[in-house]
């Protein structure tokens, strides 16, 4: 029988997070009437706080200098926090050329000393400080700690994650939203965590909607925190399945849009069934689109893509609207560009993977 997991708009459940570890507030902790995912999309007023070596850190100043600013607020006496310092340590050593990173206290107890042994002895070499004279800890941790926020080199927060990350891969693919030159306006990212105790075989399913531009990827699936199925560029719903192998699996939902009140993704009826199952609900047939589209999103045909399977390949050319179509039997079909047209470029060494129950994938073709 089917296992139903989420039903759910994006938007609305992201406490599901809380399950991957979070430590409560005292009681007598000061917090806000608004939840923090409220201020996802708004600027950050700039702010100045001591940091234990003697120094400062000053948000603006910060931006000034790197892509984005991971702002994560945390005690000494919280077990989640210090189970995720090791990751953010070590996702700051490979981004900190491009990335700020703060931790700041929000125990009024925590005197420079105690964070000054405490931030030795788990090998935190980011700054450090207390969030008190600032106005963080009752805006942001409202639910608990740890709580970690990402401001853009727009001053704007884009990310707000409360719970603790529990690999180096949760920071770094947030990281990777945010950085590079290529980043030219303002997103907010949220992920919504969920889990599955599987048999091998077994499949996770669910229906999906998409509300997004057409060009963009309004939803990410990961699978044991590795991106395993992206969606976007055909509006309205569709569906989409995904194989397990047995044992324990976190399983998170990620969206990206650019700004907080837009309603980009909705997951319905996610559900996971026994292989035998999903076998017996799949048609006979499926058809799988790809549609190919220039820089400027005029169609772009005569590109070849192939439809392989462990066995065969089956080369298939986009028509006069840049459109290649396919239709067999159900089928998590390897997609790879295998030509293009002349003047136009394409990396050709991506390789994409098909839902089996069919759909449709957009591909950008730069033209030269």
């Amino acid at each position: 029988m089917r296992n139903r997991i989420i039903r759910a708009l994006l938007a609305l459940v992201l406490a599901l997070v809380l399950a991957l570890g979070l430590a409560a507030l005292p009681a007598s902790a000061e917090v806000s009437a608004a939840t923090p995912y409220s201020h996802r999309g708004e600027a950050l007023p700039d702010f100045t706080v001591a940091t234990i070596d003697g120094g400062s850190f000053t948000l603006s100043e910060a931006l000034k200098e790197k892509d984005m600013v991971l702002i994560n607020l945390w005690a000494t006496w919280c077990p989640p926090c210090e189970m995720e310092f090791p990751f953010m340590e070590e996702a700051y050593e490979l981004y900190q050329d491009k990335v700020a990173v703060v931790a700041l206290s929000i125990e009024p107890e925590d005197t420079d000393a105690k964070l000054a042994e405490y931030a030795e002895a788990h090998g935190m070499t980011f700054p450090v400080g207390s969030a008190s004279g600032t106005n963080l800890g009752p805006t942001f941790a409202t639910l608990g700690i740890p709580t970690s926020l990402i401001v853009d080199r727009f001053g704007n927060i884009g990310y707000i994650e409360i719970g603790a990350q529990t690999a180096t891969t949760s920071f770094t693919r947030a990281f990777d939203a945010f950085v590079g030159e290529d980043y030219a306006e303002s997103i907010v990212m949220q992920t919504v965590y969920g889990s599955i105790t599987a048999n091998e075989g077994d499949v996770l399913a669910g229906d999906f909607a998409d509300y997004a531009a057409e060009e963009s990827e309004s939803m990410t699936i990961l699978l044991d925190d590795v991106p395993v199925r992206a969606f976007g560029g055909v509006l309205g719903w569709s569906n989409w399945a995904l194989s397990l192998s047995e044992g324990y699996h976190t399983i998170g939902f990620e969206t990206r849009s650019p700004r907080a009140d837009e309603e980009q993704a909705w997951l319905d009826l996610v559900y996971a069934m026994s292989a035998e199952e999903f076998a017996a609900m799949l048609p006979e047939e499926a058809t799988y689109t790809v549609s190919f589209a220039d820089q400027n999103g005029d169609p772009v045909p005569g590109c070849v893509i192939n439809f392989c399977t462990d066995e065969t390949c089956e080369p298939v050319f986009s028509d006069e609207n840049g459109v290649a179509s396919y239709t067999g039997a159900p089928y998590a079909y390897h997609l790879q560009v295998i030509k293009v047209p002349e003047g136009y470029e394409f990396d050709t060494a991506q390789e994409f993977v098909a839902d089996v129950l069919g759909g449709a994938l957009s591909f950008t073709v730069n033209k030269r």
